[in-house]
Protein backbone atom coordinates (compact mmCIF):
# COMPACT_ATOMS: atom_id res chain seq x y z
CA UNK A 1 0.00 0.00 0.00
CA UNK A 2 2.61 2.49 0.99
CA UNK A 3 4.48 1.74 -2.18
CA UNK A 4 1.79 2.75 -4.81
CA UNK A 5 0.16 5.32 -2.58
CA UNK A 6 3.82 6.91 -3.12
CA UNK A 7 4.12 6.58 -6.74
CA UNK A 8 0.24 7.82 -7.39
CA UNK A 9 1.50 10.76 -4.83
CA UNK A 10 4.76 11.15 -7.33
CA UNK A 11 2.76 11.14 -10.14
CA UNK A 12 0.24 14.17 -9.67
CA UNK A 13 -2.72 12.11 -8.02
CA UNK A 14 -4.31 14.24 -4.87
CA UNK A 15 -6.90 11.99 -4.74
CA UNK A 16 -7.15 8.27 -3.70
CA UNK A 17 -9.56 5.76 -3.49
CA UNK A 18 -9.56 2.76 -1.76
CA UNK A 19 -12.76 -0.03 -1.52
CA UNK A 20 -13.14 -2.45 0.75
CA UNK A 21 -12.00 -5.47 -0.62
CA UNK A 22 -9.27 -4.54 -2.67
CA UNK A 23 -5.67 -4.69 -1.73
CA UNK A 24 -6.60 -8.69 -0.25
CA UNK A 25 -7.42 -10.62 -3.55
CA UNK A 26 -9.76 -12.62 -1.82
CA UNK A 27 -13.58 -13.02 -1.57
CA UNK A 28 -13.38 -11.89 2.51
CA UNK A 29 -12.36 -10.78 4.80
CA UNK A 30 -12.53 -6.98 3.84
CA UNK A 31 -9.59 -5.03 4.75
CA UNK A 32 -10.71 -3.28 7.35
CA UNK A 33 -10.49 -6.45 9.57
CA UNK A 34 -6.91 -6.81 8.15
CA UNK A 35 -4.20 -5.62 11.03
CA UNK A 36 -1.63 -5.41 9.09
CA UNK A 37 -3.32 -3.62 5.95
CA UNK A 38 -4.82 -0.92 8.55
CA UNK A 39 -1.30 -0.51 9.86
CA UNK A 40 -0.26 -0.10 6.30
CA UNK A 41 -2.93 2.71 5.64
CA UNK A 42 -2.41 4.52 8.69
CA UNK A 43 1.58 4.72 8.84
CA UNK A 44 1.28 5.91 5.24
CA UNK A 45 -1.15 8.69 6.16
CA UNK A 46 0.31 9.93 9.00
CA UNK A 47 3.77 10.22 6.81
CA UNK A 48 2.09 12.32 4.01
CA UNK A 49 0.58 14.34 6.79
CA UNK A 50 3.29 15.99 7.99
CA UNK A 51 3.96 17.39 4.50
CA UNK A 52 0.44 17.53 2.95
CA UNK A 53 0.71 21.66 2.32
CA UNK A 54 3.40 21.04 0.69
CA UNK A 55 2.20 18.20 -1.46
CA UNK A 56 -0.75 20.03 -2.34
CA UNK A 57 0.78 23.10 -3.27
CA UNK A 58 3.74 20.98 -5.41
CA UNK A 59 3.64 20.43 -9.01
CA UNK A 60 4.59 16.77 -10.54
CA UNK A 61 8.17 17.23 -12.40
CA UNK A 62 7.91 16.04 -15.78
CA UNK A 63 8.79 12.41 -16.25
CA UNK A 64 11.26 10.94 -19.10
CA UNK A 65 9.12 7.84 -19.22
CA UNK A 66 6.13 7.57 -21.22
CA UNK A 67 3.49 4.86 -21.87
CA UNK A 68 1.30 4.80 -25.34
CA UNK A 69 -2.11 4.73 -25.50
CA UNK A 70 -3.37 4.50 -28.47
CA UNK A 71 -7.31 4.93 -29.82
CA UNK A 72 -6.51 2.82 -32.73
CA UNK A 73 -6.25 -0.22 -30.14
CA UNK A 74 -9.65 1.31 -28.09
CA UNK A 75 -11.44 0.73 -31.72
CA UNK A 76 -9.65 -2.69 -32.65
CA UNK A 77 -11.25 -4.02 -29.03
CA UNK A 78 -13.12 -7.13 -31.00
CA UNK A 79 -9.66 -8.63 -30.93
CA UNK A 80 -9.41 -10.79 -28.31
CA UNK A 81 -7.38 -13.12 -27.16
CA UNK A 82 -8.97 -16.56 -25.82
CA UNK A 83 -6.53 -18.13 -24.36
CA UNK A 84 -5.95 -15.21 -21.78
CA UNK A 85 -9.57 -14.32 -21.76
CA UNK A 86 -8.87 -10.46 -21.86
CA UNK A 87 -8.07 -7.50 -24.62
CA UNK A 88 -4.77 -6.80 -25.43
CA UNK A 89 -5.32 -3.45 -23.66
CA UNK A 90 -5.17 -5.09 -20.03
CA UNK A 91 -1.36 -5.75 -20.93
CA UNK A 92 -1.25 -2.13 -20.95
CA UNK A 93 -2.85 -1.36 -17.71
CA UNK A 94 -0.49 -4.43 -16.21
CA UNK A 95 2.67 -2.66 -17.56
CA UNK A 96 1.45 0.69 -16.18
CA UNK A 97 0.52 -0.96 -12.73
CA UNK A 98 4.09 -2.80 -13.01
CA UNK A 99 5.91 0.66 -13.09
CA UNK A 100 3.62 2.69 -10.67
CA UNK A 101 4.93 -0.13 -7.84
CA UNK A 102 8.59 -0.36 -8.92
CA UNK A 103 8.24 4.08 -8.35
CA UNK A 104 8.88 4.64 -11.55
CA UNK A 105 7.09 8.32 -12.15
CA UNK A 106 5.15 7.44 -16.02
CA UNK A 107 3.39 9.60 -18.05
CA UNK A 108 0.70 8.39 -20.99
CA UNK A 109 0.84 9.99 -24.15
CA UNK A 110 -1.08 9.13 -26.75
CA UNK A 111 -1.10 8.67 -30.57
CA UNK A 112 -2.35 12.60 -31.67
CA UNK A 113 0.63 13.82 -29.19
CA UNK A 114 2.76 12.34 -30.75
CA UNK A 115 1.60 12.71 -34.15
CA UNK A 116 1.00 16.42 -34.10
CA UNK A 117 2.88 17.91 -31.20
CA UNK A 118 6.01 15.90 -31.33
CA UNK A 119 5.06 14.31 -27.49
CA UNK A 120 8.03 11.70 -27.86
CA UNK A 121 10.78 14.52 -27.10
CA UNK A 122 9.88 15.21 -23.96
CA UNK A 123 10.73 11.23 -23.22
CA UNK A 124 13.68 9.34 -22.88
CA UNK A 125 11.59 5.94 -22.50
CA UNK A 126 8.60 4.76 -24.41
CA UNK A 127 6.69 1.55 -23.28
CA UNK A 128 4.04 0.61 -26.03
CA UNK A 129 1.81 -2.35 -25.35
CA UNK A 130 -0.81 -1.51 -27.65
CA UNK A 131 -1.16 -4.02 -30.59
CA UNK A 132 -3.02 -2.03 -33.04
CA UNK A 133 -0.91 1.69 -33.81
CA UNK A 134 -1.83 4.44 -36.40
CA UNK A 135 0.95 4.47 -39.34
CA UNK A 136 1.87 7.70 -38.53
CA UNK A 137 2.38 7.21 -35.01
CA UNK A 138 4.51 4.12 -35.71
CA UNK A 139 6.82 6.01 -38.08
CA UNK A 140 7.32 8.90 -35.47
CA UNK A 141 8.05 6.20 -32.74
CA UNK A 142 10.27 4.33 -34.96
CA UNK A 143 12.63 7.71 -36.07
CA UNK A 144 12.45 8.91 -32.37
CA UNK A 145 14.28 5.23 -31.16
CA UNK A 146 16.61 5.81 -33.94
CA UNK A 147 17.39 9.42 -32.75
CA UNK A 148 18.43 8.05 -29.13
CA UNK A 149 15.18 6.71 -27.64
CA UNK A 150 14.70 3.29 -25.32
CA UNK A 151 11.38 1.22 -26.65
CA UNK A 152 9.92 -1.69 -24.66
CA UNK A 153 7.53 -3.49 -25.83
CA UNK A 154 5.52 -7.52 -25.60
CA UNK A 155 5.27 -9.54 -28.18
CA UNK A 156 2.42 -8.20 -30.26
CA UNK A 157 2.80 -4.54 -29.78
CA UNK A 158 3.13 -2.32 -32.52
CA UNK A 159 2.11 -5.30 -34.58
CA UNK A 160 -1.28 -3.99 -37.02
CA UNK A 161 -2.44 -0.43 -37.52
CA UNK A 162 -5.55 1.31 -37.48
CA UNK A 163 -7.69 -0.26 -39.88
CA UNK A 164 -6.31 -4.05 -38.03
CA UNK A 165 -3.70 -4.63 -40.79
CA UNK A 166 -0.28 -6.57 -40.04
CA UNK A 167 2.51 -4.13 -40.67
CA UNK A 168 5.94 -4.72 -40.43
CA UNK A 169 7.85 -1.29 -39.52
CA UNK A 170 9.19 -2.14 -36.28
CA UNK A 171 11.14 -5.54 -37.52
CA UNK A 172 14.08 -3.98 -38.22
CA UNK A 173 13.51 -2.06 -35.06
CA UNK A 174 13.13 -4.93 -32.83
CA UNK A 175 16.47 -6.50 -34.97
CA UNK A 176 13.67 -9.74 -36.04
CA UNK A 177 13.42 -11.18 -39.30
CA UNK A 178 9.38 -11.59 -38.60
CA UNK A 179 6.98 -10.47 -36.23
CA UNK A 180 4.51 -13.88 -34.58
CA UNK A 181 0.79 -13.51 -35.77
CA UNK A 182 -1.66 -12.05 -33.27
CA UNK A 183 -4.05 -15.17 -33.72
CA UNK A 184 -3.03 -17.30 -30.58
CA UNK A 185 -4.01 -20.54 -32.45
CA UNK A 186 -1.10 -19.77 -34.67
CA UNK A 187 1.45 -19.88 -31.41
CA UNK A 188 3.78 -22.32 -30.12
CA UNK A 189 1.78 -23.18 -26.45
CA UNK A 190 3.76 -24.91 -23.85
CA UNK A 191 3.46 -25.33 -20.46
CA UNK A 192 4.81 -22.07 -17.89
CA UNK A 193 7.81 -22.87 -17.98
CA UNK A 194 11.20 -20.81 -16.30
CA UNK A 195 12.68 -17.87 -18.55
CA UNK A 196 16.55 -17.71 -17.61
CA UNK A 197 18.02 -13.79 -18.52
CA UNK A 198 21.76 -13.91 -19.00
CA UNK A 199 24.36 -11.30 -17.78
CA UNK A 200 25.81 -9.48 -20.74
CA UNK A 201 28.78 -7.11 -21.09
CA UNK A 202 28.87 -4.19 -23.71
CA UNK A 203 32.16 -2.57 -24.72
CA UNK A 204 32.96 -0.29 -21.54
CA UNK A 205 32.30 -4.20 -19.59
CA UNK A 206 29.25 -2.76 -17.79
CA UNK A 207 26.49 -5.40 -16.83
CA UNK A 208 22.95 -5.08 -17.78
CA UNK A 209 20.60 -7.41 -16.27
CA UNK A 210 20.92 -10.10 -13.80
CA UNK A 211 21.22 -14.00 -13.89
CA UNK A 212 17.56 -14.86 -12.44
CA UNK A 213 14.87 -16.96 -13.68
CA UNK A 214 10.95 -16.49 -13.83
CA UNK A 215 7.79 -18.18 -14.45
CA UNK A 216 6.37 -17.20 -18.30
CA UNK A 217 2.90 -17.60 -19.24
CA UNK A 218 2.37 -20.29 -21.79
CA UNK A 219 3.16 -18.42 -24.95
CA UNK A 220 6.19 -18.69 -26.96
CA UNK A 221 6.24 -17.03 -30.34
CA UNK A 222 9.03 -17.87 -32.71
CA UNK A 223 11.21 -15.38 -33.89
CA UNK A 224 14.31 -15.26 -36.25
CA UNK A 225 17.00 -12.51 -35.34
CA UNK A 226 18.65 -9.92 -37.27
CA UNK A 227 20.53 -7.80 -35.32
CA UNK A 228 18.66 -8.65 -32.18
CA UNK A 229 20.29 -9.87 -29.29
CA UNK A 230 18.78 -12.76 -27.18
CA UNK A 231 19.38 -11.36 -23.82
CA UNK A 232 16.94 -14.18 -22.38
CA UNK A 233 15.50 -17.31 -23.40
CA UNK A 234 13.44 -19.88 -22.84
CA UNK A 235 13.96 -23.25 -22.05
CA UNK A 236 14.23 -25.13 -25.47
CA UNK A 237 16.97 -21.42 -25.81
CA UNK A 238 14.29 -19.59 -28.49
CA UNK A 239 14.68 -15.78 -27.35
CA UNK A 240 12.47 -14.79 -25.08
CA UNK A 241 13.64 -11.61 -24.40
CA UNK A 242 15.03 -9.89 -27.23
CA UNK A 243 17.22 -6.05 -27.37
CA UNK A 244 18.50 -4.40 -30.69
CA UNK A 245 20.59 -1.36 -31.27
CA UNK A 246 18.89 0.80 -33.63
CA UNK A 247 19.92 3.51 -34.75
CA UNK A 248 21.23 5.91 -31.53
CA UNK A 249 18.54 4.25 -29.93
CA UNK A 250 17.52 0.66 -28.84
CA UNK A 251 14.44 -1.39 -28.26
CA UNK A 252 13.36 -4.23 -26.10
CA UNK A 253 10.87 -6.71 -27.31
CA UNK A 254 9.65 -9.56 -24.41
CA UNK A 255 8.31 -12.99 -26.11
CA UNK A 256 5.27 -12.77 -23.81
CA UNK A 257 2.35 -11.06 -22.44
CA UNK A 258 2.67 -8.59 -19.44
CA UNK A 259 0.86 -9.59 -16.43
CA UNK A 260 0.49 -7.24 -13.09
Amino acid sequence: IQQRFLANLGNGARSIFSYLYGPLRVIGPPWAEHEETNRDWAETLRWVGRCEKDILASRSRPSPVGILVANSSEINTAYINPVFNRYPLYQRAAMYVALKDSGLPVEVVGEEEIIEDEALTRYRVLYAADTHVSLKAQEKIKEWVRKGGVLWSPYNALAREEFDQKTDTFNEVFGVKNRPPLKPSEFTWTPEQEVEIRVSENAAGQRHLSAVTFKSVPCQPRYELTTGNGMAHFQDASPALIQNRYGKGQAFLYGSTVRP
